[in-house]
């Protein structure tokens, strides 16, 4: 079955090749005769008796005519126009689908790096609450070593304590 298939659209190419060939040729043919046409009714009044003889023989002849053909190898070059469509329409839900998908991806990363830029602020927050309160207890003991010095100090003129 699956070759009959193949096989039909494969005849089905053939003739709509024939028939673009047909035409092809139909169309060159006519414009090569109505060429030929004007061109004999303009030449014909200045054509001496001898180029009148070699004109008749030539009359009858048509114009070489060159076809270059290639062959078709595309992606769809053996299926039928309704094969397409449903292909492309194929696709397209599945393009449709994949862009979804794509678009939730997206919105949970655009959550997941929100979250982490507001825990990157509570840890810079919590990083400036330790770094001056470090910088207090420094001060305050600072202070205190101070204090301590000028007691020895005073202690130390006052003599020993009896």
């Amino acid at each position: 079955m699956k070759g009959k298939k193949h096989t039909r659209s494969r005849k089905i190419l053939n003739i709509q090749r024939l028939r673009s060939l047909f035409i092809g040729l139909f169309a060159s043919f006519v414009l090569a005769s109505s060429g030929l046409a004007f061109g004999l009714a303009i030449a014909a009044p200045r054509a001496s008796a001898q180029s009148s003889a070699a004109t008749d023989s030539n009359a009858h002849r048509l114009a070489p005519v060159n076809i270059n053909a290639e062959k078709d190898r595309g992606v769809f070059h053996r299926m039928s126009d309704r094969a397409k469509v449903t292909y492309l329409e194929r696709e397209n839900r599945f393009l449709k689908r994949k862009l979804a998908n794509l678009d939730g991806v997206m919105l949970r990363l655009e959550e997941r790096l929100d979250s982490l830029k507001s825990a990157r602020a509570l840890r810079a927050h919590g990083i400036a609450t330790l770094d001056s309160t470090v910088a207090v207890m420094r001060a305050r003991r600072i202070q205190l070593e101070a204090t301590v010095r000028v007691r020895e100090l005073v202690a130390a003129r006052r003599g020993p304590a009896e």
